[in-house]
């Protein structure tokens, strides 16, 4: 038998992208500060138990990889797919083990083919998209976790574990497939099809073979209620958005929503730092690394290029850019002020739905062995403007773009 923090270090060895919404500022301008700052007011709102804006909020869990399947418009026949096949061009759909062979590649065959093996007899009424949680590539195990039994399984970055003798824990140890179901598609051909992420699996068909959920948070009174004190600091956090509003520069929020590369390289600033433990923190310094790490980026394609008359027209376009950064710094500390802002309000959220004690125990893998975790977040979803992640992304986002990935496909 072994304890439960030495078997964390015995352990080593289309809904087409949701996304995070902090970076509404960044990818629907000014109308996505207010589209934010809405959202977080109804989720507030519903937390404080006074919501008249119907919003629903569901757990992320980190499955992968991510499996289309059901009944295609076109043929009426079963399928399953990638994320990636599904929604291409010309989709990769595979009606047959075959088809999977032809499509893709490695365990990844493995998975498609218990897919399609599997899920046909759930009575899929559309098609659906989910996150694998276990299958035979890559198998839930069992473990002796502080003197009880638990399955555990590892899909991506975050490892789960159940204990065996709930009931959750035994569906789950029958079972050889295990799906959370997120997104639900309509349309006349599955490339075309319009996402809809109010999943409903009641009318699916229970089998053996098949642990299957939908991802519904489904506790939103009692403890993940907000109080009034809770209530006054949330609704603070939000009046500062509203005073940060007045100052932002419309015409510079629309200009980096509308510009493709300044967007580019502003997340991928983001993404630098949070790959480092760094939050945007103070705006001023954030802006001057901004500068910083896009002069050197731009430097190193100058060097690339073979010709002197390539690297100067390369030099000058370099300036053009920026220029663009360099005289807009007071707007530019603004935005990332407002996206501060937006964060801080997102994170009292996080850690209040958090609070649920989860069926599941979860942990990653670090340096050390296995360190217990958060859930990878939540998704927020609204009948009128969709969907966005709420992800601390200083712990579940890093993790994830350091984490070696198992999974792949030609698709």
């Amino acid at each position: 038998m072994i304890t439960f923090k030495d078997f964390l270090l015995e352990s080593q060895g289309a809904n087409k992208h949701l996304e995070h919404i902090e970076d509404e500022v960044l990818n629907s301008g000014f109308d996505g500060v207010k589209k934010a700052i809405t959202y977080l007011s109804s989720l507030g709102s519903t937390l404080k138990g006074s919501s008249s804006k119907k919003i629903k909020i569901t757990t992320k869990w980190d499955g992968a990889p991510a499996i289309v399947a059901g009944i295609d418009p076109e043929s009426g026949n079963f399928f399953v797919a990638t994320k990636h096949g599904a929604f291409s061009k010309v989709p990769k759909l595979n009606f047959s083990d075959e088809d999977v062979d032809n499509h893709h590649e490695g365990s990844l065959r493995i998975d498609l083919k218990e897919s399609l093996k599997y899920l046909k007899d759930i009575g899929m009424d559309g098609v659906y998209q989910g996150d694998l949680l276990y299958s035979l590539a890559k198998p839930k195990t069992l473990q002796n976790i502080d003197g009880e039994s638990h399955i555990v399984f590892t899909p991506n970055v975050i490892t789960y574990a159940i204990k065996l003798r709930s009931e959750l824990g035994k569906k789950i140890n029958a079972s050889n497939l295990g799906i959370v179901w997120h997104t639900k598609y309509t349309g006349e051909k599955v490339n075309q099809m319009n996402a809809s992420f109010d999943v409903n699996v009641n009318n699916f068909t229970q089998t053996s073979d098949v642990w299957f959920k939908d991802a519904e948070y489904e506790k939103m009174d009692g403890i993940a209620s907000f109080t009034q004190e809770e209530t006054e600091k949330y609704f603070n956090v939000l009046s500062m958005a509203g005073r940060l509003f007045r100052n932002l520069n419309k015409k510079l929020l629309d200009g980096i929503k509308d510009d493709k590369y300044l967007n580019t390289q502003i997340k991928a600033f983001a993404n630098f730092k949070i790959r480092q433990g760094m939050p945007i923190g103070n705006v001023n310094s954030h802006v001057v690394g901004l500068i910083r790490y896009l002069q050197n980026k731009l430097d190193k394609e100058v060097e690339k290029l073979k010709t002197v008359r390539g690297k100067e027209n390369r030099r000058k376009k370099n300036e053009d850019i920026l220029k663009f950064f360099t005289e807009n710094k007071n707007a530019l500390k603004n935005m990332f002020q407002m996206q501060n802002v937006l964060i801080a309000a997102k994170m009292i959220i996080i850690k209040k739905l958090q609070d649920i004690q989860p069926m599941t125990k979860t942990f990653i893998q670090t340096d050390r062995g296995f360190e217990i975790t958060n859930p990878e977040g939540f998704v927020a979803v609204t009948l009128d403007d969709g969907a966005v992640k709420l992800v601390d992304r200083l712990e579940f986002s890093r993790q994830n773009f350091l984490a070696p990935k198992t999974f792949g496909s030609k698709a």
